[in-house]
This record gives C-alpha cells, structure tokens and sequence, in this order.
C-alpha cells in the first residue's frame, strides 16, 4: 500500500483538480492512484471541497454514491473514506449523522481499521470532545 502522505504529496505539487479531472493519471501509475480509481476519485473529491468547487464535489460524491454498496464491501477503508467526504460536505446534520453511522459500522466490521478510525475521529463531534472515550471503540 503506498504511503498516504506521499500519495498526497504527489498528487498536490504536480496537480491541482482541475488538473486531476483532465490528467490522464500516468503520473501515479503504480500507486494506486491510476486514472479513473476510486482512491484517485476520493482525492479529487478532498481537493475540491478545500477549493470550494462546489460541481466537482457533488459529481464526484455522486458517482461514488453509484459504486457505494460494491465500494462499502470490497473496500471499507474506502467506503468510510466516501462518507467521511461527504460529511463534511452536507450541510444537512441528518446526513451527517448517518455517514458518521456508517463510518462506525464499517469501523466495527474491518476490525478496527485504522484509516476508517481516522476518518470516524475527524468527522464525528462526540469523539472530539472529551465526552468520550476512545476504548468505547
């Protein structure tokens, strides 16, 4: 598995996304972030919420709320990648609520994924607070 920090990196000096929706992807071929994965999908979707392209993001989200069932079973760690994304997003707290749900069942299910723990930490409020504790999970 490539280093996420590394992939980032790449993807951030050599691109931007308007760079990432028409480049052909060969500059990270090897590391799973080909043209057209889902991985490479998740960061152009990252990329585009931080640069408030508000088309790019409900594009990308849609396309992978097309892929969600297959996504969440062969890939949880990228499923909970897709809700996170999306929570962040909506400004409706119902949809929220329920990516944090799915970020947490996923959790529960991959054994306690570390990428899917981040993810649940950085979008779900009570476990950025001093409420709770993490051995709950």
């Amino acid at each position: 598995m490539p280093n996420v920090e590394t992939s980032f990196g790449v993807l951030y000096e050599q691109t931007s996304t308007a760079g990432l929706s028409a480049g052909d992807g060969s500059a990270f071929a090897g590391s799973g972030l080909e043209k057209n994965s889902t991985r490479l999908q998740l960061y152009r979707i990252h990329l585009a919420i931080m640069e408030h392209q508000a088309e790019v993001v409900t594009k990308g989200l849609n396309s992978l709320e097309e892929q969600a069932e297959e996504l969440r079973k062969e890939h949880p760690e990228r499923y909970a990648g897709f809700c996170y994304l999306k929570g962040i997003w909506t400004d409706d707290e119902s949809v929220k609520e329920e990516c944090i749900r799915q970020i947490r069942d996923c959790y529960e299910e991959t054994g306690q994924d570390a990428q899917v723990l981040w993810c649940l930490l950085y979008l779900d409020p009570e476990l950025q607070s001093e409420k709770r504790s993490l051995r709950q999970y």
